[in-house]
This record gives structure tokens, sequence and C-alpha cells, in this order.
């Protein structure tokens, strides 16, 4: 019994020293790490760290890598031993149009600015999703998508020319230039540049030259029918009832060769209440009539081809035998089929202009477009020499 007791107790001393040994061989040993793992740290905070040298697109925040040309290396410095190169960036000499209204408008401001360009030799910036960009094949030459981080505005009077614009443009830096810049005089020296990149793309061109055989098609009907034309005219003056009556019985017979006269009829904006403050003005039936009697008095068979944004007015007023409109389609479709016509009746407003000026044939346009001491006429002060293109005729 003394025995077993006596072997219990020493069992119970030997387990307690093993415990006990166990405790200081761990406590040595976390020690050690501890110091171990300080050591290390603290060796890491004696090392240099490098640092990575910003990419072209994350250095200048705010400009993006279009923005910039030209990479050019900063004086090195050096930072606990470590070489850390930075890089500086030159903006490109570029303008860009302030793009401001429809079609017609922002043909001009390419056009005006683009000859601003060529003046300073410059690039000029297009976004690719421009409406030019879909329709022309504009000069890659000059033209760059490569835009700027920042613009410096520079604008000139609205609707006029002014000469000293192209002394005031900086040819070294960015510059959007505006608004509106109405006037040929502002690319007349590269105007035959600006004629072959204003040519429209295959798939435009396509569906204007469907429209023009559609109204040709029109045309040929009517001459097998007239009746169909009685009485259309029945807002139109004695005057123009007079003219119109006299067309209509002309003994038709199906012409060899057409001389298509493209017209444009623009009323529904002018019209409006604002554009009468403003003293806009659209050309009433007497005027269309006159242009019209004009071109058939020199040309022996002619078809006017009417686009714009009110047909039935067209056939209620000044409807006739040859005057076919068009089947209205999308602004770029309608410009290109005037723009395929010999010659051209001109309304009011910037698409019209153009239809003129990309036909080249002979141009009549309505002499006053406005009221005087109106807003109007303050943005066109100088309308018959700026706006107006060399050559074309002036009616009533």
């Amino acid at each position: 019994m003394f025995v077993r007791l006596g072997l219990k107790v020493l069992g119970v001393i030997a387990l307690y020293i093993v415990l006990v040994y166990c405790a200081f061989v761990y406590k040595t040993l976390s020690t050690r790490n501890y110091r171990t793992f300080v050591g290390q740290v603290q060796n890491e905070r004696k090392t240099p760290t490098i640092s990575k040298t910003p990419s072209v697109s994350t250095a200048h925040i705010g400009k993006t890598r279009a923005a910039v040309t030209n990479p050019r290396p900063s004086q090195k410095s050096t930072t606990t031993g470590v070489k850390r190169v930075s890089t500086s960036w030159t903006e490109r000499p570029v303008l860009t149009p302030q793009f401001n209204g429809r079609l017609g408008n922002q043909m001009f401001e390419y056009a005006s600015t683009y000859g601003l360009a060529r003046a300073k030799n410059m690039s000029l910036y297009i976004p690719s999703v421009s409406i030019l960009n879909r329709l022309f094949h504009l000069d890659t030459s000059t033209v760059t998508s490569q835009k700027c981080g920042g613009w410096h505005s520079v604008n000139a009077p609205c609707c006029s020319y002014d000469d000293r614009l192209v002394t005031q443009l900086d040819s070294s830096t960015c510059q959007s230039v505006g608004q509106y810049l109405q006037s040929w005089k502002f690319f007349h020296p590269v105007e035959q540049n600006i004629r072959k990149q204003f040519t429209f793309k295959p798939s435009i061109a396509g569906r204007a030259i469907n429209r023009l055989l559609s109204v040709k098609q029109e045309f040929l009907r009517r001459l097998k029918d007239r009746t169909r034309l009685t009485g259309l005219h029945s807002n139109a003056t004695e005057e123009v009832k007079q003219d119109l009556d006299r067309v209509q019985n002309v003994s038709y017979t199906p012409p060899v060769n057409l001389t298509y006269i493209g017209m444009h009829v623009r009323r529904g904006d002018y019209l409006s209440s604002l554009s009468k403050r403003q003293g806009r003005i659209t050309p009433p039936a007497e005027y269309y009539i006159h242009a019209m009697r004009y071109f058939r008095a020199i040309f022996p068979s002619t078809l006017f081809v009417v686009a714009g944004d009110d047909g039935s007015w067209v056939n209620r007023n000044i409807g006739a035998l040859d005057v076919v409109v068009v089947q209205r389609d999308s602004a770029e479709v309608d410009l290109c089929v005037l723009s395929m016509c010999n010659h051209t009746i001109l309304s009011v407003g910037t698409f019209g202009w153009w239809a003129g000026f990309l036909a080249g044939g002979t141009t009549v346009y309505y002499k006053h477009p406005y009221r005087n001491n109106t807003e109007m006429s303050r943005w066109y002060p100088k309308y018959d020499s700026d706006f107006v293109y060399p050559g074309w005729i002036a009616m009533l």
C-alpha cells in the first residue's frame, strides 16, 4: 500500500518537472523568434524603397495620352541613393471648332477653323463621334482625333468675317475657336480643298441618287397626267397664278436633257415667335416664282427639285408641273440631293448655303432675310459680302 502511494507521488513530481521544462523551452524559443522578427522589420525600414515612375496615362491628371507629345525627361533627382525620373509633357498646337447648331452650322464651323489651322500650320481636332466624320472623308493630314487636356477659347463675332482672328491665334497651344464663323472668307484660300472634303460618302450619295431618280419618274408621270396639279396653288397671288398657269399649259414632250434646279424651302422654325422677335424673314411665294421664271427663261427643260420642311406649302403656293418635292429623308441626304443639281434657288440659313456652294452652278438667293435694327441685322452686319458667296444672284 505504501509502495503504491510512493509511486503515485513520484509520478506527479516527474510530470510537474516535465511541464516546467516544456514551459521554459517554449518561452525561450518565443523570445528568440520575436527578436528575429523585430530585427527583420528594423532592417526593412532601413532599406530604401523604389517608387515606380508614373506611366503616360497617369502622369499629369486631367490630361489624356492624346494631349501630350514629345516627352522630354526632366533633371534626375536622387532619393536615398536611388534615381527617380519624372517626366514633363508639351501640349500639341491644335485648334478645334466650337460646334453649335445643326449640319449647316457645323460645316461652316469646320471649314472656317480648317482654314485657320492651315494658315497657322496647326492640327485640327475633330471628335471621332462628329457627324462630319460619318458623312465626309476629312483631311487626315490636318485633322487629328487626339484632343488636348484643356482648351483656350478664342471667339470671333457670330456671323461675319474678322481678319484679326488669325493673328489672335497662338500656334503653340490648344485653342477652341468660335462661334459659328459663317463666312466663306475664313476658308477661301483652301476652298477647293473644302469642296473635295465635303464630298458625301457612297452610302449617302447612293440614297440621294435614288431620291433624284424618284423625282424624275414623278415628273415624267406628270407629263402624262397634267390634271393632277389643277388647283394646287390656291393660296398664290394672281400674279403667281398666272405665271403657274402658263407653265401648266405649255405643251410638254418628254425632255431629252433635263436641267435640275435644286430649291431649298425653309419655313418651319422661321415662323416661330422667337425667330420673328430676332428679325428672321422666310421668303414669300413670289420670290420662288421669280427665281423659277429666271431659270425657265434660260433652260428649255427644267426640273425643280425641292427639299425643305413644308412640302404641302410648296404644292399649294408654287406647285407646277416641273416642281417636285423630294420625299423627306435625313438632313445629309437632302443636302446631297441638292448638291447634285445643276443650279440652286436658296431660301435662308446655312443649310441652303452649302447646297448652293457644293452644287457650284448659278445660285439665286433671297436678298432680305431679316428686318433692320434686329438681332439678325446685328449678327450679319455685312451679309452681302461676308455671308453671300461671290457671284450669287440676289432676288426678292
